[in-house]
């Protein structure tokens, strides 16, 4: 599933497209803190979102540190919302 296809298609579900252009704002505490260590030649998106489901987790930020074997970059454009 670490594929761009994917990626694209989890963007999709999310139903931001053609919302790009909106700004919302709202006031969040901070909840729990998660920390630990991606095993060797784990996928970073898989793990991140297994993680995220097992936790019932709605609204987070990642931080990550360290080396990669092999990656992919992607961004959105903002007017037309499709992910390149």
């Amino acid at each position: 599933m670490s594929n761009l296809r994917s990626i694209k298609r989890r963007f999709a579900d999310t139903g931001l497209k053609g919302r790009m252009d909106m700004t919302t704002i709202k006031k969040v505490a901070a909840g729990k803190i998660l920390m630990g260590k991606l095993g060797y030649s784990r996928d970073l998106l898989d793990e991140i979102t297994r993680i995220g489901q097992e936790e019932n987790i709605q609204l987070g930020r990642v931080k990550a540190l360290g080396a990669v074997q092999k990656a992919r970059l992607g961004f959105i454009i903002r007017k037309t919302g499709n992910l390149i």
